[in-house]
């Protein structure tokens, strides 16, 4: 019998990916999700609606990943209260699941975020997973959310929390906006344009997740993020060059917090996360710049 997965968040960008890449490897796909269009994903073998608990832990019981990357987008004005809840409250539930399973599963990976290392300026501090967390809302909030997460282990379940940085894809997530934007012509970057852009390729993040499940030595926090962040400008100038358009436009703070609200910092103020522990196991990166990411999704995405 294949591997079984259970993926909570499996509509989102993250969650459908490994979802694909899962069912293309052949595991066995079950996702829990609120309904609607998560009924109609399909790399799912069964998708569970959230309400069913009963259900939620057979599907546990016995698997061998447990995946969470739920939570509410920050690309809104959100309340704050709104993005901590379905976080740190979410995986609070997803572990009181966890622990009425049996047997339990044999790995539970949680997706966390940077912003554990919060959101104040850094100007040129380079972050690991031995950093500690940010002194603000950002890195209070993560810290927790990963506390809730790492609990799981009190169950004897391995756990990791994905700390990850900004994810590239077409489909959805920050890239997929700007291209449109870029296409005509109002690509550009948030001032100050110094600002550290930490970043990671879909097929790498991936990738790095499926590592997380196979190696048994992993557990705890690690960055999923490419070896070479890049400055803001240099961001959104590879952007530009891709599609054959400028990227000068000099986007004020203003229009950023109308655009993300409370969660204008993580953009304004930027993080350089820089992935020591993946590095430490020997996992290689196939897109290490940012140059070769760009090349190789936008390239996908000529319409």
């Amino acid at each position: 019998m294949p591997d079984r997965a259970v993926i909570f968040g499996g509509t989102g960008a993250i969650g459908s990916s490994m979802g694909r890449a899962m069912k293309a490897s052949g595991w066995e796909v079950v996702v829990v999700s609120r309904g609607g269009k998560g009924e109609k994903l399909p790399f799912a073998d069964r998708i569970v609606l959230l309400r069913n608990t009963e259900e939620i832990v057979r599907e546990i019981s016995g698997s061998a990943a447990v995946l969470n990357f739920s939570g509410a987008s920050i690309n809104e004005t959100r309340k704050l209260r709104v993005i901590e809840e379905s976080r740190v409250a979410f995986t609070s539930r997803v572990v009181e699941l966890i622990g009425k399973s049996g047997p339990r599963p044999g790995v539970f990976v949680n997706g966390s975020a940077i912003g554990y290392y919060g959101a104040e300026k850094k100007d040129d501090i380079k972050f690991t997973e031995e950093s500690p967390p940010g002194k603000d809302f950002w890195g209070s909030m993560v810290s927790r959310w990963e506390g809730e997460a790492m609990k799981a282990s009190q169950f004897g379940v391995r756990t990791v929390n994905v700390r990850t940085s900004i994810f590239l894809d077409t489909e959805s997530g920050t890239l997929a906006e700007l291209i449109p934007l870029f296409r005509k012509h109002f690509g550009g970057y948030v001032k100050p344009g110094r600002q550290w852009v930490s970043w990671i390729h879909r097929d790498d993040e991936v990738a790095l997740i499926m590592e997380c499940i196979r190696n048994e030595s992993i557990s705890g926090p690690i960055n999923a993020s490419s070896p070479n962040p890049v400055r803001m400008k240099d961001f959104t100038g590879a952007i530009g060059k891709k599609l054959g358009r400028s990227a000068w436009f000099p986007i004020p703070g203003f229009a950023v917090r109308m655009k993300f609200g409370k969660s204008a910092p993580l953009i304004v103020n930027g993080a350089a996360a820089i992935p020591d522990k993946a590095e430490e196991i020997g996992f290689k990166f196939r897109y290490p710049m940012i140059d070769m990411a760009l090349s190789s999704l936008i390239s996908r995405n000529k319409h």
